[in-house]
C-alpha cells in the first residue's frame, strides 16, 4: 500500500470510534503499510493510545511494544521512537509495573538528546522511584528534569512551562514524603516557583486548575515542622470549593481526605469523621487514596478508644494497599513477597502498619490478652520484610537512612511485645535489626568484593570516591552544574555496578539478606565472664516513651523496662554536659554523684546486678545512650564508686556486626602506624605538645612506624597505614556536620574513609570527639569511629568529648603497656583508666580526664601471648623428638 493510502487509513482508524479490531486484524493493517515502517508503527501507536484512554493497560502496552520493536528493527531513533518509548513507560506506570516503566524510561534517556520527551522521561523516572520508596533518587531525577527543562531555548512555550510547573510540584510532593525540616523548606520554595509559573500559564491559554499546587502547599504547612493548620485548611478548602463547582469527584475525595486528616491532627474528631466518610463516598477507583482514607479513619477510632473498629478499619486499609481484599473485608492481612515487591506508596503503608501496631499495643494494655501481642509481632514482621525490600533495592544512602529511621519505632514495638511474651529470641532479633544494619551490610559487601581483580576494585572505588566528593560540595553549594555533575556520575556508576553484577555475580549480589545472630548462637560464643546488655529507647510509643533492656549471659537472659523515660533522657543530656568539663567545686562533685547514681539505678537495675558482678560488660546502646560512658556511673549513693572499679566495659554497634567484622581476614606486616603532627602547616591551628610525649612513650613500648610533625601528613597516612595491626592518630578532630580528622597538611573528612581500606585489628583515635556525629535512628552515630569500621577496622578506641592532652598521654601510655602485656583490649583500656584514678585525686578524678575514651568492637588481645608461643615451640620440638625416636625404634 502506498504512503497516501496508509495516511488515509490511519486517519480513518483515528476517527473510527465504533469498530472493534482483533489483534490479528490490527497486525494485518500494520502489514499493509509495512513498506513504510513509520506508517506501520503509527498504526500500533494509534491502537496503543486508544486502549490507554479506555484504561485497557495490558493492550496499550502490547501495541506500544510492537511500535517500539518495529522502529528499533529499522534502527529508527526519531522523535516518533522517543514518543513511543515515553508512552510505553507511561502505560507501564499506569499498570503499576514500575520496574518495567523504569526500563523503558532509562532506554529513552540513554539516547542523551535534548528533546522534550527525553527531558520529561527524567521526571517520570522520578515518579517511578517515588512509588518504590526510593525518595532521594526520585528527588534527583525531578531536579535533573527541572534543570534540563529550564535550559531549553524555547522554555517560554506553554507546553514546556507546564512541564516545569509539574516538576516544581513533584519535587514538593517528594519533599513532603521525606519530611525533614530541610526538605519541607525546599518544598515550599518550589511551590512558590510553581505558583508564579501558574499565573503565566493561565494568562496565555486554557485554565490549568491549581489542585496539585494547593494540596501540596497544604500538605507542607500541615507537617509538624511548620504546623500552620489554618493555612493548610485554607488551601484544602480552595480545592474543595473549586472541585464542587466543577463536579470533580476525584478532587472532592482527595480534599475531603486531606481535611479529615488535618482535623484529626487538631483533635476535631467529629469534623474529621465527616470528611473521611465523604472521601470514601466520592472515591471512584483510586485505591491508594481509599487506603489512606481508611487509615485515617482507623486513627479516628483509635483516638475515640474504639479499638475494635480501629483494628477492622486499618486491616481494610492494608488489604486495599496490598491488593488482598476490597473495602468490605476487614480480615487480617498476610501479604505475599510478590505483593510486598509490587506495592506502591510505601511510606503510607508503613504509616498504616505503625497505626496497627499502636492499636494492638493498646488492645493488650486494655485486655492483657497475648493474642494481640502475637498479632503485633506478625505486623512487625510484615514491616520488616517491606523495609528489607525497599532498602536493598536502593543505592542511595539517604534513602536507606530514611527507611531505617522509619523502621526504628516499629522494631521497638516488636521488642516490647516479644519481652512481654517472654520470647527473648524474638526480642533479640528485633534488637539486632534495629542496630547498625546498613554498616553490617556494607561490611558484608566489602567481604564479598575482596576477590575482585585489583583493577576492577580500584576503578569502582575511584568512581565512588568522586561521587562522595561531589556530594560534599553539593551540601555546601546549590549550583546546578554540581547537581548535574553528581547526577551524571551516579548514573554512570550505577550502570557500571550493573555490569559488574552480571560479570561477578558472587561479589555483587544486591538481593542478599544479612543473617542476624540468634540468641543460641550468641550464648554459645559468649565467654562465661562476659555479659551483653542491649538497650532500646522508644520516645514515641507512647508519648512519655519507654526504655527496654535485655541482659544476656552464657546461661541466662534478663529483661527490664523503664516506663517513663522523660526524666531519664533529661538527666542523660545534663550528665553529658556535666562530665565533659572538669569539676572545680565541691558542689560539682555533689551534683555529679546525685545524677550519676540516678542513671546507674535506671540503666543497671537491681534485677541484673547479680548477673553482671565483676564481669566484662558489652554495652549495645541506643540513641541518647550512644555517647554515654557507662564506666563513669556511680554505684554508691554515699560515696564515689565508679562502675569501672568492678567491671571492664566495652561497646558494640550490634553483635551481628561484631561477629561479621571479626571474621574478616586481616593481613598485616607491622605492629603500629602512628601519626602525630604536634604542630600544623596551618599556623592558626593550635599545637598539641603532649602528643609528642604520647608518641614517644608508645614508641618505647611497640615497634612500628612513627610519623611526627610534617611526616604525619594525609598522603603518608593513606599510603602507609593499610597494613598495620594498630593505627594510632594523635591529633585534632571535630564532630561537625562532616566529622574530620586533622593531619599536618590537610583534613581527612568522614566520607573519604568510605573509600579507604585498612586491615587494623585496632584503631586508636586519640583526638577530640571522634565518636560524635549525627545520630541516625536505627543506625547510631555517623562518626569517625564508624568510618574506620567501614574501612576495615576490627575495633576502635574513640572519644566522647574534647579531651585533655596531659591525661590522655598518661592513659595511652598505660594502655599500650597493658596491650603489650597481652591483656585483652577491654582489660588494657579499663586498667589504664583505673591506674589513672589510683594515681590522682580531687578534681583530677573528674570523668572529664579519664572517661572520654571508649572501646568499640572486638575485645580480644592485639598481641599473641609469648607464653602461648613458647608452649607451641616446646610442643612442636617435643613432637619432633618423639617422632625421631619412634622411627629410630621401628628401624631397630
Amino acid at each position: 500500500m502506498n504512503g497516501q493510502n496508509c495516511d488515509d487509513l490511519i486517519l480513518r482508524l483515528k476517527n473510527d470510534k465504533q469498530t472493534k479490531y482483533s489483534d490479528d486484524q490490527i497486525d494485518s493493517l500494520a502489514l499493509f503499510c509495512s513498506k513504510n515502517i513509520v506508517h506501520s508503527a503509527k498504526i500500533f501507536h494509534l491502537f496503543s493510545i486508544k486502549n490507554y484512554k479506555n484504561k485497557k493497560y495490558a493492550k496499550a502496552i502490547h501495541y506500544a511494544k510492537k511500535e517500539v520493536f518495529s522502529l528499533e528493527k529499522q534502527n529508527i531513533t526519531s522523535l516518533q521512537y522517543e514518543k513511543a518509548l515515553y508512552n510505553l513507560g507511561r502505560f507501564y506506570y499506569s499498570d503499576l509495573q514500575y520496574e518495567n516503566a523504569i526500563t523503558a524510561y532509562n532506554k529513552l534517556t540513554s539516547l542523551e538528546k535534548n528533546s522534550i520527551w527525553i527531558l520529561r522521561a527524567y521526571g517520570e523516572l522520578g515518579r517511578c522511584y517515588s512509588k518504590k520508596g526510593d525518595l532521594f533518587k526520585s528527588l534527583s531525577f525531578f531536579d535533573k528534569c527541572l534543570s534540563s527543562l529550564q535550559k531549553k531555548e524555547n522554555r517560554q512555550y506553554k507546553g514546556i512551562l507546564k512541564s516545569i510547573h509539574t516538576q516544581h510540584v513533584n519535587i514538593s510532593i517528594t519533599c513532603d514524603l521525606i519530611n525533614t525540616k530541610e526538605s519541607i523548606n525546599k518544598g515550599i520554595f518550589h511551590l512558590n516557583e510553581a505558583s508564579r509559573l501558574l499565573d503565566s500559564i493561565n494568562k496565555v491559554g486554557p485554565f490549568l486548575p491549581p489542585y496539585s499546587l494547593n494540596s501540596s502547599f497544604a500538605n507542607l504547612y500541615a507537617t509538624l515542622h511548620l504546623k500552620d493548620y489554618l493555612l493548610a485548611t485554607k488551601y484544602y478548602n480552595k480545592n474543595l470549593q473549586l472541585a464542587i463547582k466543577t463536579r470533580d469527584s476525584n478532587v472532592i475525595s482527595s480534599s475531603c481526605m486531606n481535611l479529615g486528616e488535618l482535623y484529626l491532627k487538631n483533635d476535631k474528631l467529629d469534623s474529621s469523621f465527616l470528611f473521611l466518610k465523604k472521601s470514601i463516598l466520592f472515591n471512584r477507583k483510586n485505591n491508594s487514596r481509599k487506603a489512606e482514607s481508611f487509615r485515617n479513619l482507623s486513627n479516628y477510632y483509635f483516638k475515640k478508644n474504639e479499638l475494635e473498629k480501629g483494628l477492622e478499619t486499618i486491616n481494610i486499609s492494608l488489604g486495599i494497599s496490598f491488593g488482598s481484599h476490597d473495602d468490605n473485608t476487614s480480615n487480617d492481612i498476610a501479604p505475599t513477597e510478590l505483593q510486598l515487591n509490587e506495592t506502591n506508596n510505601r511510606r503510607n503503608i508503613v504509616r498504616a502498619l505503625s497505626s496497627k501496631v499502636l492499636i494492638l499495643r493498646n488492645f493488650y494494655k486494655k485486655t492483657k490478652k497475648n493474642r494481640y501481642l502475637k498479632e503485633l509481632i506478625s505486623t512487625v514482621h510484615i514491616a520488616d520484610r517491606l523495609f528489607d525490600i525497599t532498602i536493598n533495592n536502593s543505592n542511595e544512602i539517604d534513602t536507606k537512612l530514611l527507611w531505617r529511621s522509619e523502621a526504628s519505632d516499629i522494631y521497638n514495638a516488636g521488642i516490647e511485645a516479644s519481652l512481654l511474651l517472654n520470647d527473648n529470641e524474638k526480642a533479640l532479633l528485633f534488637l539486632e535489626k534495629n542496630r547498625s544494619l546498613l554498616l553490617a551490610q556494607d561490611i558484608r559487601k566489602n567481604i564479598n568484593q575482596t576477590n575482585l581483580p585489583n583493577h576492577i576494585f580500584n576503578k569502582k572505588n575511584k568512581q565512588y570516591k568522586e561521587i562522595l566528593s561531589i556530594e560534599e560540595q553539593v551540601k555546601k553549594s546549590s549550583y546546578n552544574y554540581l547537581k548535574d555533575s553528581l547526577f551524571k556520575k551516579k548514573r554512570e556508576f550505577n550502570i557500571y555496578l550493573d555490569s559488574l553484577e552480571k560479570n561477578f555475580p558472587k561479589s555483587f549480589n544486591s538481593s542478599f539478606s544479612l543473617k542476624v545472630n540468634t540468641l543460641v548462637e550468641i550464648q554459645k560464643k559468649l565467654p562465661s565472664n562476659t555479659i551483653v546488655i542491649y538497650y532500646s529507647l522508644n520516645k514515641t510509643i507512647p508519648e512519655k516513651g519507654f526504655l527496654l533492656g535485655l541482659a544476656i549471659s552464657k546461661e541466662n537472659t534478663i529483661s527490664f523496662e523503664i516506663e517513663d523515660t522523660r526524666k531519664l533522657i533529661k538527666n542523660i543530656d545534663n550528665y553529658r554536659v556535666m562530665i565533659s568539663n572538669p569539676f572545680s567545686k565541691k558542689s560539682d562533685f555533689t551534683k555529679f554523684k546525685e545524677v550519676s547514681y540516678f542513671l546507674y539505678n535506671q540503666l543497671i537495675p537491681e534485677t541484673i546486678r547479680p548477673l553482671i558482678e565483676n564481669k566484662n560488660l558489652i554495652i549495645v546502646p541506643d540513641t541518647n545512650l550512644d555517647n554515654l560512658p557507662f564506666e563513669s556511673l556511680n554505684k554508691n549513693d554515699q560515696k564515689l564508686e565508679f562502675l569501672i572499679e568492678s567491671n571492664n566495659i566495652s561497646y558494640a554497634y550490634s553483635l551481628t556486626f561484631s561477629e561479621l567484622n571479626k571474621d574478616i581476614i586481616r593481613k598485616t606486616n607491622n605492629d603500629i602506624s602512628l601519626y602525630s603532627p604536634v604542630k600544623f602547616d596551618n599556623t592558626t591551628i593550635s599545637s598539641l605538645p603532649f602528643t609528642e610525649k604520647e608518641s614517644n612513650d608508645i614508641k618505647n613500648i611497640v615497634n612500628g612506624y612513627f610519623h611526627q610533625f610534617d611526616n604525619a601528613n594525609k598522603s603518608n597516612f593513606l599510603k602507609n597505614s593499610a597494613n598495620s595491626k594498630i593505627i594510632h592518630l594523635a591529633t585534632h578532630a571535630n564532630a561537625s556536620d562532616n566529622p574530620q580528622i586533622q593531619f599536618y597538611d590537610s583534613i581527612l573528612p568522614l566520607h573519604e574513609l568510605y573509600t579507604y581500606k585498612n586491615n587494623a585489628d585496632l584503631v586508636v583515635l586519640s583526638a577530640c570527639e571522634t565518636n560524635l556525629g549525627e545520630i541516625k535512628k536505627g543506625e547510631g552515630v555517623l562518626s569517625l569511629a564508624r568510618g574506620f569500621f567501614h574501612s576495615g577496622a576490627n575495633s576502635v578506641v574513640s572519644s566522647l568529648w574534647k579531651i585533655n592532652d596531659a591525661s590522655t598521654s598518661e592513659i595511652m601510655a598505660d594502655f599500650y603497656k597493658n596491650l603489650k602485656d597481652n591483656q585483652s583490649k577491654t582489660s588494657a583500656l579499663n586498667n589504664a583508666k583505673r591506674t589513672y584514678l589510683k594515681n590522682h585525686s580531687l578534681s583530677e578524678k573528674s570523668p572529664y580526664y579519664w572517661a572520654s575514651f571508649i572501646l568499640i568492637g572486638d575485645t580480644n588481645p592485639v598481641f599473641e601471648s609469648n607464653f602461648i608461643l613458647y608452649i607451641s615451640i616446646i610442643f612442636t620440638f617435643s613432637f619432633l623428638v618423639f617422632l625421631f625416636l619412634w622411627r629410630k625404634a621401628r628401624k631397630q
